[in-house]
């Protein structure tokens, strides 16, 4: 670059151009700050031309060899380059290109080329010296006329442009006399020509990925794959079935092989298992218009339309075959299905809709099976009835020594502890056995010993003694239990087992909501996972979706991407209080249609949507923003609201939470919403008053202490469970806990299962739940206020005021525009969050931060 031709040019406009600017740096710093200490040689440069020209003149001689040098140094394509940012800059200064082009050569570009606007420079007109461009153009696949021939293969016909044709004239010119506007069946065709070569391409391009794989597996003769365009003849000389067909990007599927003489079918319309019938590799005529429109109308599924298998065959059975006639008629043709009529027509004479397709079909998800779980271990424990007797014998001998004679009635084994029924003798009391357990476990050496005061049915105490070898309960026992099976509810829980080892489960729509607490290790989030696990395996996620909230950012996540999810697994505790919220308003809107509707519970809403559908009476939606047409309402899943760690949770939220839970509560159960709410921490701050009012059904495992089993059950009793899933549950509308053993499941079996669910499909998300925005029907808080406190009419005045006077306290607010404290409080903790005013000082005042408007 640096020698050879136009090197004498490079280097003197090189030369000229830091000549010229070095004396215009000189001119400028000697009229600001006098004669340079450096950069002797542009001022001496200047010097000279302002002698001998004069300082105006020598100034622009500067500029003047600085352009000129710019256009050595460039060449003079920038011109041209300049002339096609613009039409008539491009009229002014035309390329050397244009200019030697001759007319026939411009029509030719005009009629095939589309107007492209690059920055190449125009070729030099010395043929023998190529300058290199000045600019790259985008990297282009290579036309079909440049690629080499492939022996044996038909050569790509090269497929038509979808632009419009350059003019001659300009867009400018043409703007000022006429403008064609496209009318809705020319667009209509052109987007279906569009359609068809982007189905086109895709089918190309992955018969020649298969044709490549089978190529390289095993040697074969010279083949040619057979196309698949649309053609005339038929042959049905071997018959394939289809496979899968892949789409195109606008999500149409087209047809592998249809005949453009036959009406509106093609080979995927078929009944039963649809086959292709092979074409005759030279019938490759293009089709018309009209068989496009008519292939890309037709209504298509995704599921059901298979892709025609590529079939191969020697190059010289190819060439034996004769040149097509005008017409062959088809060896074996089977009979199409039957289209709709003026499917295609409507679809075309309508300009002012666009196409539409039959919407794809639903994936149908299939429940998982138990054999994704670990099968129960079939071997028991077996205490021996002399064991039972000896230990009875012990518990009335050392109760006797303390004066508290009693009688051992019975014993019932199970799979983690025994009971032992005693009946006191008479004048004794249950509490002065309650006040001698320590004692009577210290006698037996064991660990533990929890007294039942009362059996429901029986007359007797009973006295729960844990066995030496404790057995483990696997969730499938419970799941194939038929107290599992038989139950109709979507929400069935899947506990674990009782004292006598029969399998307990839960109903959380009777429940509705329910509270499980215990200290950490005591086997509560393998609880949880067993509860989910047993809805995913009752319901699917039209029937049951899922909220779930892990501050833990371990326990929940793994069930990120399940279809069942309404929302991201909420790791955020910000975003866990706009999930909440977001419940509150869907209960409100369930409640107005429910009203509307005349029904008392979601199941009975989602019973009246379903006669209707089967009436053929769709039932519309009463509170439609078109009520002229409003659309029709479909049924409303279940949702069961997870929370893992609720003292975490409050703890980041304060009592906006607690107000949100307990308002879900209160309302949420005939909307389809229920709560599961987890803790590890069961104190009075976690577990108020507010929540365990209106959550009856509670499970508590092993605590600490006995104030914290009547924290959670308001009675004693959890402090002595045996912890590892050991639990009391609390049924609704019982005050007597029923000691039950939890199912155990392995972290394994829960990837097994969510690695199942993931197969059929990503969840679809509600974005409104964690965006923050309030949706349809929560414009008002808890307290029936307007949650923009903005929207406030006395807001501006209040900052004024506040601003003016500089205090900023709620009494001083609440006086001057005589309203109440709540009122006056909420706009003050307004201004605190918009900065105006600081946060509470520890004497209780708050300080202006805006400072003082001028008068």
């Amino acid at each position: 670059m640096l020698r050879g031709p136009g090197s004498i040019r490079l280097w003197l406009g090189t030369v000229l151009i830091l000549c010229g600017s070095s004396a215009l740096e000189a001119v400028l710093r000697t009229s600001e700050s006098g004669p340079p200490d450096g950069d002797h040689a542009g001022y001496a440069i200047a010097q000279s031309l302002m002698n001998l020209l004069g300082g105006f003149v020598g100034v622009l001689v500067m500029l003047a060899i600085s352009i000129l040098a710019l256009s050595w140094l460039f060449g003079g394509g920038w011109l041209a380059a300049a002339g096609n940012i613009h039409p008539a800059l491009r009229r002014i200064f035309p390329g050397k290109a244009e200019q030697a082009e001759t007319p026939r050569e411009a029509r030719a570009a005009t009629a095939v080329t589309p107007p492209m606007h690059s920055t190449v420079r125009p070729a030099r007109a010395r043929e023998s010296i190529a300058a290199p461009p000045r600019s790259r153009k985008s990297w282009q696949l290579p036309s079909a006329s440049e690629q080499p021939e492939v022996p044996g293969k038909r050569p790509n016909i090269p497929a038509k442009r979808s632009e419009m044709p350059a003019s001659a004239r300009s867009m400018a010119e043409w703007a000022t006399v006429e403008r064609i506007i496209p009318t809705p069946a020319m667009l209509a065709r052109e987007k279906m020509a569009q359609q068809a070569r982007a189905a086109s391409a895709a089918r190309r391009d992955a018969m020649h990925s298969r044709q490549s794989e089978r190529s390289q597996n095993r040697p074969a003769p010279q083949t040619r794959i057979i196309s698949t365009r649309p053609s005339a003849p038929l042959a049905a000389d071997s018959a394939v079935p289809a496979a899968s067909r892949p789409l195109a990007d606008d999500g149409i599927a087209m047809p592998g092989v249809a005949p453009a003489a036959a009406p509106l079918a093609s080979a995927m319309e078929f009944a039963g298992k649809p086959e292709i019938a092979t074409l005759p590799d030279t019938a490759s005529a293009v089709a018309d218009v009209c068989a496009v429109n008519s292939l890309a109308s037709l209504p298509q599924s995704r599921g059901e339309q298979p892709e025609p298998a590529l079939q191969m065959r020697p190059a010289s059975f190819e060439a034996a075959i004769a040149p097509p006639a005008a017409a062959v008629a088809p060896t074996a043709y089977m009979t199409p299905q039957p289209v709709p009529a003026g499917a295609s027509a409507a679809t075309l004479d309508d300009g002012a809709a666009d196409f539409t397709f039959q919407p794809l079909h639903e994936l149908r998800i299939d429940l998982p099976g138990l054999d994704l779980l670990d099968p129960a271990l079939n071997e028991t424990i077996e205490i021996p009835v002399e064991r039972l007797a000896e230990t009875g014998l012990l518990i009335e001998q050392r109760l006797k020594e303390f004066k508290v004679p009693v009688t051992v009635l019975g014993a019932d084994a199970g799979p983690v502890i025994t009971r032992f029924e005693v009946e006191p003798a008479l004048g004794v009391r249950g509490s002065q056995i309650v006040g001698l357990m320590k004692d009577l476990s210290r006698a037996l050496g064991l660990t533990s010993i929890r007294v039942v005061e009362t059996i429901p049915g029986k007359t007797c105490m009973g006295l729960e003694l844990p066995n030496p070898q404790r057995q483990m309960i696997r969730l499938s026992e419970i799941l194939e239990s038929p107290a599992y099976q038989d139950s109709a509810s979507h929400l069935t829980l899947a506990l674990g087992k009782d004292i006598t080892g029969k399998p307990i489960v839960a109903d959380l729509a009777r429940a509705p909501h329910m509270l499980v607490a215990g200290t950490t290790g005591s086997g509560k989030s393998v609880a949880i996972n067993a509860m989910i696990l047993s809805l995913l395996y009752k319901a699917t996620p039209e029937e049951v979706r899922l909220i779930m909230i892990d501050p833990k950012m371990l326990e929940l996540s793994v069930y990120e991407g399940i279809p069942h999810l309404l929302a991201p697994v909420v790791t955020d505790m910000k975003l866990a209080s706009n999930a909440l919220t977001w419940c509150v308003a869907e209960m409100d809107k369930r409640y107005r249609l429910m009203s509307a509707l005349g029904v008392r519970n979601l199941a009975g809403f989602n019973q009246k949507i379903r006669d209707g559908n089967l009436r053929g009476k769709k039932v519309s939606n009463p509170f439609s923003l078109t009520p002229d047409a409003p659309e029709p309402l479909s049924t409303l899943p279940l949702i069961v609201v997870i929370i893992d760690e609720l003292a975490d949770l409050m703890m980041v939220t304060g009592k906006k939470i607690e107000e949100l839970i307990a308002r879900l509560a209160q309302k949420a159960r005939a909307a389809g919403i229920h709560l599961i709410l987890a803790t590890q921490r069961p104190s009075v701050d976690v577990i108020t008053g507010l929540i365990k009012a209106n959550i009856p059904t509670r499970v508590a495992f092993q605590v600490s202490s006995k104030i914290d089993s009547r924290t959670i059950l308001d009675q004693m009793g959890a402090e002595a469970l045996l912890g590892h899933g050991d639990m009391l549950f609390l049924p609704p509308g019982s005050g007597y806990p029923q000691r039950v053993h939890g199912a155990f499941v392995s972290d394994a079996e829960v990837h097994r299962v969510v690695e199942h669910l993931k197969q059929f499909g990503e969840p679809e998300y509600e974005e409104a739940i964690l965006a923050g925005v309030p949706a349809e029907g929560a414009s008002a808080d808890l307290l029936g206020d307007s949650q923009d406190v903005e929207a406030d009419p006395l807001y501006d005045e209040a900052v004024a005021f506040v601003v003016r006077t500089r205090r900023a306290s709620i009494s001083s607010v609440q006086r001057q525009f005589r309203v109440g404290y709540n009122r006056a409080a909420r706009l003050v903790e307004q201004m605190e969050a918009a900065g105006i005013v600081s946060s509470v000082a520890t004497n209780g005042s708050r300080e202006v931060l805006t400072p003082v408007q001028a008068e």
